[in-house]
């Protein structure tokens, strides 16, 4: 059971993973370059099946009910990780609180 959950978790995180990869800004600040329209078809392809795959891992374990509601909460917590994760990319400059004070 564990390992399924893990599962589920991981397909959805290189699910998201790749749905940001496809992504003009996440794309640039991920990768550096800039990725043919192919290459953003398949990236979004992957990602999407991904998540469906997850999903049905868990219809097929804990059926429509819990299965959906256990689905969300990886999705959830697979979504917030990633958000998370995003922004600290090594291009990203910090913003110091003085010139937040000083334009705000």
């Amino acid at each position: 059971m564990t390992m399924l959950h893990m599962a589920v978790l991981v397909l959805s995180l290189v699910g998201f993973m790749a749905l940001a990869m496809a992504m003009p800004k996440h794309n640039r600040h991920l990768l550096r370059s800039e990725l043919s329209v192919f290459q953003k078809r398949s990236l979004r392809l992957l990602g999407w099946s991904l998540l469906v795959l997850a999903l049905g891992l868990c219809l097929r374990q804990w059926g429509v009910g819990i299965g959906m509601v256990t689905w969300l909460g990886w999705l959830t917590i697979a979504g917030m990780v990633l958000a998370f994760c995003l922004p600290n990319g090594p291009d990203r400059k910090r913003v110091s609180r003085r010139k937040i004070r000083d334009h705000g």
